[in-house]
């Protein structure tokens, strides 16, 4: 133990004084060696571990790096004291109120370049300093003014150890523009690899590999013999334009509509709730995210396949591609925090939108619907049953000019070869009622695809099935921010010693799981500041 202890040169913390260390270590080592440490180790906070991580090495300790011995004062003291009380440099992302329209963009942008930057690099190193510039931008997010002057960041959480990150701020403060984000602007690395990550089904790995092969653009990819494209980089290759155009508000709340409609043609009841960035005010997005649930737990079961069949026949789908739920409540205790995805029932597709509902031709009312006279003769409810349908049956009608492509014509299809054709046979997979994936293809032409004259363009739309009981978790996880949602659930582990996922909350303390019927409740639980969706674009 004696040559252990003397080959730890550093010990890391993200506890909040030096004193709580060591207590720690008393606890768990014997005296001789507590003491060993703490001649011979540094004890510092995660600050020094991110900046080596942004340097690529291991940096000096300096006095700010060392954790202090009196308990640590989070108020930004550099600020004005008319602003202190507006502002307060809380260790966690989500204890802070972050606005989608903040005061320092020009920062946070070029914050974020870095972050990108560093994903495309890929491994856990690079993961570690995207990570580090992700924080930093969202500490810089919730400030009350713009940044003016070096003191006002110096002693920010998510800064205070960040080199790199205040070497940026500090030129564009100085200068205007940082030099490493316009060179990085403009280095043709990033510039393809953004070109390629656009491709729908395509991540960086792929990218990168796809550049190291002397890959250029997306012609290079179509015509590389030595490509093999899955069925979602078909896709995403033929849609390119389409995907990669942002989502508007409008044509998310059409989409959600005409999902709405079917879900309640199918199962009365059943809700359909747009999330995602719209959620928290954004007026565009990448994707649609749908969460679909029905107050009666269990109702919900076998709906997405449903779904996905009506929309499939009135040819609203292009693509899908259905994932089972695989929820356990064991999985909830067992949850790792490099574990992005939750275990939901979910269908990634490609929406087929028809042209002429792109178009906000009227004006919207608050709760997304167009507005009409109001018809005194009808009831509230035909009222808002006339409504809720009207964008639907224009996409029925408009159907008239989509290929009729119906389930018999698509098994029939399966077995032609597309051997020497220019037509791409592509799967597509729709759930079933028992589970299981049921393999429907259909011929695309792949110049029709690309043709800007088809009377439809191409949404990413995301449907995620929920039980009633998950709603609440599964709508705050959706929700986001991304960042949020680290934070929120970083809080619950560590400072109530809970698990937090999409799919509920457990308590490690008691072993048991937490319900909860609003987003509130699980603030309440989590005995934090209740944050409004608008208010969590870390």
């Amino acid at each position: 133990m004696r040559k252990k202890s003397e080959s730890i040169t550093h010990i890391v913390s993200e506890l909040e004084t030096r004193d709580e260390v060591l207590d720690v270590l008393r606890g768990r080592q014997s005296h001789e060696i507590v003491q060993s440490l703490c001649k011979e180790a540094e004890i510092v906070s995660m600050e020094w571990f991110t900046t080596c991580m942004e340097e690529g090495l291991p940096v000096p300790v300096t006095h700010g790096h060392r954790l202090k011995v009196e308990a640590k004062v989070t108020t930004i003291t550099s600020l004005p004291s008319v602003l202190m009380t507006c502002y307060q440099d809380a260790k966690y992302s989500c204890q802070r109120i972050t606005p989608l329209n903040h005061h320092n963009k020009t920062f946070t942008d070029a914050l974020e370049i870095l972050e990108k930057h560093a994903d495309f690099l890929g491994g856990d190193n690079n993961a570690s300093r995207a990570l580090a510039f992700r924080k930093a931008s969202a500490a810089l997010k919730a400030l009350p003014r713009p940044v003016r002057s070096m003191n006002e960041v110096d002693n920010l959480c998510d800064l205070k150890g960040g080199r790199h990150c205040k070497r940026v701020v500090q030129e564009i403060l100085e200068e205007g523009f940082s030099s490493e984000i316009e060179d990085i602007l403009n280095d043709v690395w990033f510039q393809t690899m953004k070109l390629f990550t656009g491709i729908f089904g395509c991540g960086a790995a792929t990218s990168r590999k796809w550049y190291d092969m002397n890959l250029r653009s997306l012609e290079d990819i179509r015509n590389c013999p030595e490509v093999n494209l899955t069925t979602e980089q078909r896709y995403g290759l033929d849609f390119y334009d389409d995907i990669n155009t942002p989502v508007t508000r409008h044509e998310a709340e059409v989409i959600q509509q005409i999902v709405e409609a079917e879900a309640e043609q199918i199962l009365p009841g059943a809700t359909v709730t747009v999330t995602g960035g719209f959620s928290r005010g954004k007026g565009t997005g990448h994707d649609v995210d749908l969460l679909i649930s029905h107050p009666v737990e269990g109702k919900e079961e076998g709906l997405l396949a449903q779904i996905l069949n009506a929309l499939h026949k009135k040819n609203f789908l292009a693509y899908t591609d259905v994932h089972n739920s695989s929820y356990s409540e064991a999985a909830i205790r067992q949850i790792k925090r490099s574990q992005v995805m939750d275990h939901f029932e979910r269908c990634f597709s490609i929406f087929r939108l028809p042209r002429h509902l792109t178009r906000d031709d009227g004006k919207l009312s608050t709760d997304g619907h167009k507005e009409e006279q109001t018809d005194p003769s009808k009831s509230p409810h035909e009222r808002t049953t006339a409504r809720t349908i009207l964008p639907l049956d224009v996409a029925y009608r408009d159907t008239e000019n989509f290929p009729q492509e119906t389930l018999e014509r698509d098994q029939s299809n399966s077995n032609r070869s597309t051997a020497g054709k220019n037509a791409s046979t592509e799967s597509r997979h729709v759930g079933t009622s028992s589970g299981r994936k049921q393999i429907l293809r259909v011929d695309l032409e792949a110049g029709t695809l690309r043709d800007g004259g088809r009377n439809w363009v191409a949404r990413r739309v995301d449907l995620i099935i929920t039980p009633q009981s998950q709603y609440a978790f599964a709508l705050m996880g959706w929700i986001g921010s991304r960042m949020f949602n680290r934070s929120i659930r970083d809080y619950a582990n560590r400072e109530m010693n809970m698990t937090l996922t999409s799919h509920g909350l457990f308590d490690k303390t008691k072993n048991a799981l937490i319900s909860a019927k609003t987003q509130r409740e699980i603030f309440e639980h989590l005995k934090l500041e209740y944050r409004e969706p608008e208010e969590r674009n870390c």
